[in-house]
């Protein structure tokens, strides 16, 4: 799988999708390109190890950890990130890693900084097994509203976690995540619900996140954060099974005649508004076999105005020419759009259908 390079702490953020890291603060998670930073804590860490007993301390050792990681052509897998990420080892694991990169690099500064994480790893004691992993019962969130940072730290290290294991985050940690999306919503959102209980519909919730999606735009990191819902309640099929029939949608969600189906709750879970908007369409019926292959066939885009879906689909398509004789019949570029695509309007966004 082909990973992009992490990002520079100096760069201007690319989306929502990237948080801000405080000043002098170290991401080991990875998702921050901060190689100078990295470079200045690894001389302080080594500093202390020659002027004391010879051996980093843990702090520098997780460190080095992250910066040799990001030597690896995958800088976001393996027993290293895992260390630098959760402060756990597989000393067997790491020594591999760090012996393939002594052979792969011809720099010495990184080959110091091997001989100083190899001398740490092969001193610990053995470790036990942990108990639970991050996010699980057993680990405490921080306080959202008095310590933010700290529950964001919390996030980035639960999602990072999750990706080492290759899965989607736990429910423990998407509960945490609906109490931080819960606050763009109204109080009695299911969002809030599920904050609450770790149960709500799984249709409103989609609802819900799609509207959370909207309304952060521009926050940084919301991306990510609904991203991460959104998958973990594909991996669910237990959800709802506990809540009352969904209550009347909030200011932040639009009212549709959902039927109660799975292969309808999973394209919603997957395809959020969109899929809510092709159940509209008047020829689609809710108990046909290939529901979901019928949208990903049909599915063309979502727009913010009826204009910007007339312009998308007809520039370059049709000349100026054939516009003003359609005009000059009374036709405009929008009739031709509704001809020949279904446009479903729902909330503020229209979503084409191709017929």
């Amino acid at each position: 799988m082909e990973h992009l390079p992490p990002r520079s702490p100096d760069e201007e953020p690319h989306g929502p999708e990237h948080d801000r890291l405080d000043p002098g603060e170290i991401d080991l998670t990875g998702a921050t390109r901060q190689d100078d930073n990295l470079a200045d804590v690894i001389g302080d860490a080594i500093g202390e190890a020659e002027s004391g007993s010879g051996e980093v301390p843990d702090w520098g050792a997780r460190t080095l950890a992250r910066a040799l990681a990001n030597e690896r052509d995958d800088p976001l897998s393996g027993a290293l990130h895992h260390f630098a990420v959760t402060g756990r080892t597989d000393p067997e694991a790491i020594a591999r890693e760090l012996a393939d990169l002594y052979q792969a690099t011809t720099d010495e500064q990184i080959r110091e900084w091997i001989n100083w994480l190899g001398t740490y790893v092969m001193r610990l004691p053995d470790e036990p097994a942990p108990t639970h992993r991050a996010g699980e019962p057993g680990e405490t969130a921080p306080d959202l509203a008095a310590a933010p940072e700290a529950f964001g730290t919390h996030l980035r290290h639960a999602f990072a976690e999750a990706d080492v294991r290759g899965e989607a985050i736990t429910a423990e940690t998407t509960r945490d995540l609906a109490r931080l999306l819960a606050i763009f919503l109204d109080a009695d959102s299911e969002m809030a619900r599920f904050a609450d209980t770790g149960d709500a519909n799984p249709v409103l919730l989609s609802q819900e996140c799609q509207a959370v999606r909207r309304f952060t735009e521009h926050v940084p990191g919301a991306s990510e954060w609904i991203t991460r819902f959104e998958q973990h309640l594909a991996s669910r099929s237990d959800l709802g099974r506990h809540t009352e029939s969904p209550s009347p949608p909030t200011r932040s969600t639009q009212a549709v005649n959902v039927p109660e189906r799975p292969v309808v709750a999973q394209g919603i879970r997957e395809h959020g508004a969109a899929f809510e908007a092709f159940l509209t369409l008047p020829d689609v019926d809710p108990d046909q076999n290939d529901l979901l292959q019928s949208f990903n066939g049909c599915y063309v885009g979502a727009y913010d105005s009826m204009d910007a879906a007339v312009r998308d689909l007809t520039e370059g398509v049709i000349s100026e020419d054939e516009q003003a004789r359609w005009a000059a019949e009374g036709v405009t570029l929008q009739d031709l759009v509704k001809a020949a695509w279904d446009i479903v309007e729902l909330g503020s966004t229209f979503y084409v259908f191709s017929q």
